[in-house]
């Protein structure tokens, strides 16, 4: 899967991996933990995917158990 011309500007513009084409990463290609994206329902990138990246981004919700005595 070669990507456009836009979609490296987008990655690289936007803290992106080259090969998971995740935006806001802490990795690039050479250490990414993620496969490359599925070329059969693969999307090119667009500036609403670097938008919508922005703002879903650390809305994670960690799972916190305790035990109790």
């Amino acid at each position: 899967l070669k990507l456009l011309n836009s979609e490296w500007k987008l990655l690289n513009e936007n803290k992106g991996c080259v090969k998971c084409h995740n935006f806001f990463e802490n990795y690039r290609a050479a250490n990414c933990p993620n496969n490359f994206p599925n070329p059969a329902t693969y999307k090119t990138l667009m500036q609403a995917d670097v938008d919508h990246a922005r703002r879903t981004r650390g809305k994670h919700v960690a799972a916190i158990t305790t035990t109790c005595p």
